[in-house]
């Protein structure tokens, strides 16, 4: 973990960039930039594998359609069953609409697959009861009113760089100032983390096809799971 206070984030970025005297970025600016990077740097982990940046939200199965997804979700890590000794069962596989139209429609039972729609998520076969757990990644909180003292999670060092210098980047743009310089390093933070994400990270497989051994008509089974 690499927390850095906001205050302190937005001062490095204003001294990388030149611009600790520019008064034509405002704080409220450096900040709404800054939370931009921070997103991008959340985006940079889930698509890595790493699930650094976890939440859970609980589904309450009523044979209901659809369920909507949380309010800050940007990408689900997994959906589980929870039985009813709390254990998670083995995660539900993400499927695409289109094998969802399938045998699965109409098909009522507990759930193994599910897809996502939207802000919704759409569990098959559909459960008229029972509970599941949704782990997911959030979208990071908007820092543009947030107050100076505010800690800001950037995983590590090559996070730290990689959202200042992109933050310079979009500051250098703003002010109509050269951009050359800034991109390519930019561009090398976000190489550096990327290989720290990749090395750390636990990828966990949510997408199968239907029916791996070519049979498009039946439903694909986790116990044929083979080796992921």
């Amino acid at each position: 973990m690499r927390s850095v206070l906001l205050s302190d984030l937005v001062t490095r970025c204003k001294q990388r960039a030149d611009l600790e005297n520019d008064d034509h970025i405002s704080a409220t600016e450096w900040k709404s930039l800054l939370s931009e990077m921070v997103g991008e740097l959340h985006e940079l982990a889930d698509e890595a594998g790493l699930r650094y940046f976890e939440s859970e939200a609980t589904i309450t199965a009523t044979g209901a359609a659809s369920y909507a997804l949380p309010t800050d979700h940007l990408a689900t890590i997994r959906i589980a069953r929870v039985d009813t000794s709390g254990r998670h069962c083995p995660p539900l596989v993400e499927i695409q609409i289109a094998e969802a139209d399938g045998p699965l429609r109409g098909m009522t039972g507990e759930a193994r697959y599910f897809t996502l729609t939207g802000q919704n998520v759409t569990l098959y076969p559909n459960p008229a009861s029972g509970s599941y757990v949704h782990a997911y990644v959030p979208q990071p909180a908007d820092l543009s009113a947030a107050s100076d003292s505010t800690p800001v999670d950037l995983i590590c060092a090559a996070g730290e760089a990689f959202v200042v210098w992109g933050t310079k980047v979009k500051a250098c743009d703003k002010s109509e100032t050269d951009v050359a310089v800034a991109m390519a390093e930019r561009d090398a933070a976000r190489a550096r983390l990327v290989t720290w994400l990749q090395a750390r990270s636990f990828i966990t497989p949510r997408r199968m096809a239907v029916g791996h051994d070519g049979d498009r008509d039946r439903p694909y089974d986790p116990a044929d799971w083979r080796g992921r």
